[in-house]
């Protein structure tokens, strides 16, 4: 019954989730109020919650094929901790700015290119130089792995 209902709300979760995002402004005065951090924070991770599990108990489903294809998994394993480290300072520069029209598009742009460069200038080297590292042999990595004492004598 969990599986069947699962799936039947993981689109109206995806729905409202696209709603919240798109109609609820980041900034501005007066809008994270105490209601916000109480009710309307716990209803997002339920619908979020409610959607991950739909998807995870049912991997078969149009959704679950979809938001598998290979460009959105790569953007979820090799860009979205750049977009959670750049959308907020970008929509805070474009509010100060006074960007009105098109503030939406213009985020989602910025934050785009600057989690791409900072994926291509920063993360990707770092994960290089982690794999050259652990893969010469004889040479000493930060990350030490755990050896058996030896016995004593």
């Amino acid at each position: 019954m969990l599986r069947r209902w699962a799936g039947r709300l993981a689109w109206p979760a995806l729905g409202l989730l696209f709603l919240t995002a798109w109609k609820v402004p980041a900034t501005g005065e007066g809008v994270w109020t105490a209601a916000w951090y109480t009710v309307g924070f716990l209803a997002v991770a339920i619908v979020s919650a409610t959607l991950v599990t739909g998807l995870e108990l049912r991997p078969d489903t149009r959704l679950s094929r979809a938001l598998s294809l290979a460009p959105l998994a790569w953007v979820g394993r090799n860009l979205s901790y750049g977009i959670y480290l750049w959308h907020y300072p970008i929509v805070r520069l474009l509010a100060s700015l006074g960007v009105k029209d098109g503030q939406m598009s213009a985020t989602v742009m910025l934050t785009t290119v600057m989690a791409l460069l900072s994926y291509a200038l920063v993360e990707a080297p770092f994960l290089r130089r982690g794999r050259r590292v652990r893969s010469e042999p004889g040479r000493c990595s930060a990350v030490s792995t755990p050896t058996a004492a030896p016995p004593p004598t």
